[in-house]
């Protein structure tokens, strides 16, 4: 009989502490990162726009330059994004970045300008 009431004991404490281990307080889902979440910076040049879309999340970021059509030039277009790159990296702590793809020119005619956008993944 003695036996069995310290074998009693020792499960129910043994039980609540396992419970209280594996107790959480709040709703685990409360803490997911919003994976959709962007950070927007818009930059104005003399004849220029940069606009960055940053989903820290990610680590990913679209660079997205815009000029007037007839004053497009893409190695200038490249130039800006590169260096913009490069700040922004360093501004963030990334060792590193590289190209998820091809960058993509898209020229809106009814606004008359060009649109570069170079398309980024960053890495710590």
């Amino acid at each position: 009989m003695k036996t069995y009431k310290k074998s009693l004991l020792i499960f129910v404490l043994f039980t609540i502490a396992i419970f209280s281990v594996f107790a959480q307080t709040e709703d685990p889902l409360a803490e997911e990162p919003d994976i959709m979440a962007m950070e927007v910076i818009e930059e104005k040049g003399k004849l220029y726009t940069l606009r960055i879309e940053y989903m820290p999340v990610l680590d990913e970021a679209r660079f997205i330059y815009t000029i007037p059509s007839s004053l497009f030039d893409q190695g200038e277009a490249m130039k800006v994004i590169r260096e913009r790159i490069l700040t922004f990296r360093g501004q963030r702590s990334y060792f590193n970045h590289v190209y998820l793809r091809k960058d993509l020119t898209k020229y809106d005619n009814e606004k008359n300008l060009a649109i570069y956008t170079s398309f980024i993944k960053f890495e710590k």
